[in-house]
């Protein structure tokens, strides 16, 4: 999946090239995206300051797992290779890591 800064996400098929899915991810840019491994769950950060999981088996939807206070733009995010109930990010001018 690739992610943008008009609040989308657009989801790839690896196989043929060709979009799948363009969704609206955030209601700000859109500044990481990530699977978890194995799965067909995905999550994004934005500078709307939360973290999205989205399920490719039902792109209509998605949860707010997480809001940084005063909304501070997140900037990555990345699973738990051993554990995929976790995700790690990191907010804008900060030197914290959040463990979701």
């Amino acid at each position: 999946g690739t992610s943008s800064i008009d609040t989308t996400c657009t989801i790839w098929n690896v196989e043929t090239q060709q979009v799948r899915s363009q969704l609206i991810a955030h209601d700000k840019e859109v500044y990481d995206i990530a699977f978890a491994r194995g799965t067909d769950v995905f999550a994004s950060v934005g500078a709307d300051g939360s973290v999205r999981m989205f399920d490719l088996r039902n792109l209509e939807h998605s949860t707010i797992i997480y809001e940084t206070p005063g909304l501070v733009p997140l900037l990555r995010l990345g699973w738990n290779k051993q554990d995929p109930n976790y995700i790690a990010t990191f907010a804008m001018d900060s030197t914290k890591c959040y463990i979701i």
